[in-house]
């Protein structure tokens, strides 16, 4: 199966929390990577619904990946999301 390309919005906040989602939602079952290279804000929202999807999709055992662009992984990291939208140490 191949992988399909999410490019996630500059800034992921209320206004893009639904289009997040259903672009997720519609994606179920699918490996997914997701494409951060735009992304300069994550709130919490949409952080809630990036950490949800990677775990469904690894309860899953399907592919969710990040492209880990040095500011989406500053992002993730002050938001202390790092282990859980990269999946380090023990799977969930």
């Amino acid at each position: 199966m191949s992988v399909s390309k999410i490019e996630l919005s500059e800034k992921l906040d209320q206004r893009s929390l639904q289009s997040l989602f259903f672009n997720l939602k519609a994606k179920v079952g699918q490996p997914v990577e997701l494409g951060t290279s735009q992304v300069r804000h994550l709130g919490g929202q949409c952080a809630q619904v990036l950490v949800a999807a990677v775990r469904k999709w690894s309860a899953d055992g399907i592919e969710l990946s990040f492209e880990e662009t040095e500011s989406f992984v500053s992002i993730v990291r002050n938001l202390g999301l790092e282990d859980e939208i990269f999946l380090k140490g023990s799977e969930r």
